[in-house]
């Protein structure tokens, strides 16, 4: 299938507030609703982007369906693929043949099931059902609600964390589940380690967000969890310099335990005030009856030391905020947020980061502006899906997909630089990777390749600079997992970074029990 080209325009030069005199300024974001993007009946609660036939634009599951992308941002629903409805779905490329496969999970419903893409060039969609070939059972029976991707043990391959609801009674949570790659595109049960670390007890998980969030090198993850019980911060030791990956349960340790319990549906992490490391937005629902001992939506701002400190940062209290996702809406260079709302009758909410505009970190709500107004939403993601160079978004609300169409970089020339990840020693997309852009004209800005945020969200796993209206070049410096640093040029539009040749490590040694174990009852 023939790829389609990426615009690049011609661009002037603007200077940003970041220790530059600013002669232009992003205007505010606006959206366009498609009434069309989807087939008439098309329904779900989360939504995940990957380009799963190659053809160079984003491809979507909405609750587990396939929808292809013509490049326009309509979507087709895709017959016969092999793929159906789960309760989440998200992409990686789990075999390292380079194109995205698809985990779905059931929720104690239907089969868990580990989807291969067999998709041939210039063919329809094709997904292999290889759950009973991968040397372990994926289908725990279980109600898994959050699940991420990404490679801790540091051979290349991803691994796969699945956090477990609750089952039968109100807070009666269920055991994670942690997924191991065996270096040969099978896993191994590796779930004895996470319950052990947590002497035995277990948590009503709503997501799972993976971040190399201390810049050590390799992958540590966080566990939303809801019914006021605390969350899980994974904090991963495999570039310690022993060579061995451990993981230990550092919440409260690094400051993100909250001093009230919370329910936390979905959590996001990445750079929203520029300083180079990565914060953490965690979407609360919190009853206006229980403010006293439920905390509501906050940001965690990461210091230094790796340590945080809790800020609202402008964000309204909103009693039903589920789902956050971070992305440069209007192209100037910071993270903005969009937070679904869940429950009929209540909205979602756009806030513009106002970093670079104003030199100091904090959020403005934008939402009625931008027309960008959801109701009873619950999964988001972001991904340029008309291929115009800015980010456009996908909100599930009221259990159906509404796609918002992004305007305003054509109307103020606001551009981006995109990047596409290929690893050879590290993971094919690049999960795990950060990466440092600079240039004339621009903020730094830092991020990183992640598989999912939220409550099993996901967005297109391309990393997105906005550089205003600066000409370029730029400066990338790439970051690999692996240890690798590459440096490059890259102009506007699309880029791809090789990570250049070698063969995947075999994976470290795990400290710790990784036996199956049974349910407890």
């Amino acid at each position: 299938m023939r790829r389609r080209s990426h615009p690049r325009s011609v661009l002037t030069l603007a200077l940003f507030s970041l220790g530059l005199t600013a002669t232009a300024q992003a205007a505010p974001p606006n959206f366009r609703r498609s009434a069309q993007s989807f087939p008439e009946g098309t329904t779900g609660t989360r939504v995940a982007f990957g380009d799963v036939d190659s053809d160079g634009d984003p491809d979507v599951l909405i609750s587990g369906k396939l929808y292809l992308n013509d490049g326009t941002g309509t979507f087709s629903f895709a017959r016969n693929s092999g793929l159906g409805p789960a309760r989440a779905a998200v992409f990686a490329d789990y075999d390292r043949d380079g194109d995205l496969d698809v985990y779905l999970s059931g929720h104690g419903l239907n089969a868990d099931r580990l989807m291969r893409n067999d998709t041939r060039p210039g063919r329809r969609p094709v997904f292999t059902d290889v759950s009973a070939k991968v040397g372990v059972s994926l289908n725990d029976g279980l109600p898994g609600e959050g699940v991420g991707w990404g490679d801790l043990n540091g051979d290349g391959y991803p691994d796969l964390y699945v956090a477990n609801y609750e089952w039968g009674s109100l807070g009666a949570g269920r055991p994670d589940r942690l997924y191991l790659s065996n270096g040969q595109g099978g896993f191994y049960n590796a779930s004895g380690l996470i319950l052990a670390s947590r002497w035995g007890a277990v948590y009503c998980g709503r997501g799972v967000s993976m971040a190399d969030y201390d810049l050590d090198g390799d992958t540590d993850v966080f566990v939303s969890n809801y019914r006021l019980q605390p969350n899980l911060l994974w904090v991963n030791s495999l570039r310690n310099g022993s060579g061995i990956a451990t993981l230990s349960e550092q919440n409260y340790a690094s400051g993100l335990g909250q001093t009230l319990g919370s329910h936390t549906i979905g959590s996001a992490w990445g750079d929203v005030d520029n300083d180079g490391d990565l914060d953490l937005v965690q979407a609360n629902l919190a009853h206006p009856w229980a403010r006293h001992y439920s905390e509501r939506t906050l940001v965690f701002l990461q210091d230094a030391a790796h340590r945080f400190t809790k800020v609202t940062a402008g964000i309204k209290y909103e009693e039903t905020h589920s789902d956050p996702t971070l992305f440069d809406v209007d192209n100037d260079g910071d993270l903005d947020l969009y937070l679904t709302s869940v429950y009929g009758g209540r909205q979602g909410f756009l806030y513009r980061n106002r970093t670079v505009e104003d030199g100091r970190f904090h959020f403005r709500d934008c939402t009625e502006l931008a027309r960008a107004k959801t109701y009873d939403g619950w999964g988001a993601a972001a991904a340029d899906v008309d291929l115009d160079g800015d980010l456009d978004l996908v909100v599930c609300a009221g259990g159906r997909p509404v796609l918002l169409i992004n305007t305003r970089s054509q109307e103020t020339q606001f551009k981006s630089v995109r990047l596409r990840l290929r690893g050879t020693l590290s993971d094919t997309w690049g999960a795990g990777a950060t990466v440092i852009l600079t240039g004339d004209g621009v903020p730094r800005q830092v991020r990183q390749l992640s598989l999912g945020h939220g409550t099993s969200s996901q967005s297109e796993p391309i990393l997105h600079f906005g550089v205003g209206r600066a000409q370029g070049p730029f400066q990338l410096e790439v970051r690999w997992p692996s240890g690798r640093v590459g440096r490059h040029r890259a102009v506007v539009g699309l880029n791809e970074v090789d990570e250049g040749i070698g063969s995947p490590r075999p994976p470290a040694p795990f400290a710790g029990p990784v036996e199956t174990f049974r349910e407890p009852r």
